[in-house]
C-alpha cells in the first residue's frame, strides 16, 4: 500500500514536472515568435518611415517649384501689365491703329 501511495504520487510528481516542461517549451516557442513577430513589425516601420521621408521630400521640392512657377508667373504678369500700360500709353499718341490687324487692336484696346 505504501508503495502504491509512493508510485502514485511519484507518477503525479512526475507528470506535473513533464507538464511544466511542455508549458515552458510552450511560452518558450510562443515568445520567440512574438520576437520575430516584432522584428517584423519594426522592419516594417523603419521601411514606412523612409518611405515617408522619401515622399516628403519629394513634397517639398514640388512646393519649392510651385512656389518659383508661381513668382515667374506674377513676374509675367507684371511685365504684361507694364507692355499694355505702355502700349496704350503710346497708342494715343503715336499709333495709327489703321495700319495693326483688327486682333491685334482688340487684343490691347477691349480690356479696360
Amino acid at each position: 500500500m505504501l508503495n502504491k501511495a509512493i508510485f502514485i504520487i511519484g507518477t503525479l510528481l512526475f507528470s506535473g514536472c513533464l507538464l511544466q516542461f511542455w508549458q515552458v517549451k510552450d511560452l518558450k516557442n510562443t515568445q520567440q515568435l512574438l520576437v520575430n513577430k516584432n522584428q517584423q513589425l519594426v522592419n516594417q516601420l523603419s521601411e514606412s518611415q523612409a518611405a515617408n521621408h522619401q515622399l516628403l521630400q519629394s513634397l517639398n521640392q514640388q512646393r519649392q517649384i510651385a512656389k518659383e512657377r508661381a513668382a515667374n508667373l506674377d513676374t509675367i504678369q507684371q511685365q504684361l501689365n507694364r507692355a499694355l500700360a505702355t502700349i496704350k500709353a503710346h497708342e494715343k499718341t503715336t499709333w495709327n491703329t489703321q495700319q495693326l490687324p483688327d486682333y491685334v487692336v482688340r487684343l490691347f484696346t477691349d480690356h479696360p
